[in-house]
């Protein structure tokens, strides 16, 4: 009995850190979406490398779950274990849309992008050449000192 009890604290607690991880993962996706919409390139690398560190831990962390509940006779019929599950459940959910709208977002964001560069191409054709920003005449650097 002790033992089944022992099983069913630690599969407890590895629910409860699962959660914890899901919603720290929505809340990097969140951060990820402003990076993505502000367009900071630095900070959408940086969110895209934590994105892989979070599920790598997600998916380590359901394969543990879920030996804890093929040793947890009692997890099909426990209420409240049931209850986490499907909290867990529904986070997942949240961060896959999320995870979608990111993607979307990036997606947008590169055919923007693309018609920009475009334009750039277009503009430096129309003229001839690469041009400097302040006038059309073409000038020396000097480059002697």
């Amino acid at each position: 009995m002790s033992q089944e009890l022992a099983i069913k604290k630690e599969y407890q607690h590895l629910l409860h850190q699962q959660k914890n991880n899901i919603e720290d993962y929505i809340h990097l996706l969140q951060q990820a979406a402003e990076a993505i919409e502000s367009g900071d390139q630095e900070k959408i690398e940086y969110y895209t490398s934590l994105e892989r560190v979070f599920t790598d831990k997600i998916s380590g962390s359901h394969r543990t779950i879920q030996q804890f509940a093929n040793m947890n006779s009692d997890a099909n019929e426990d209420s409240e274990l049931l209850a986490f599950e499907g909290e867990i459940t529904a986070l997942l959910e949240k961060a896959l849309d999320i995870n979608k709208q990111n993607r979307q977002l990036l997606k947008e964001r590169m055919q923007n992008l693309k018609i920009k560069m475009a334009e750039v191409q277009k503009k430096i054709k129309a003229k001839g050449g690469y041009l400097s920003p302040t006038n059309d005449d073409p000038q020396f650097i000097d480059i002697s000192s």
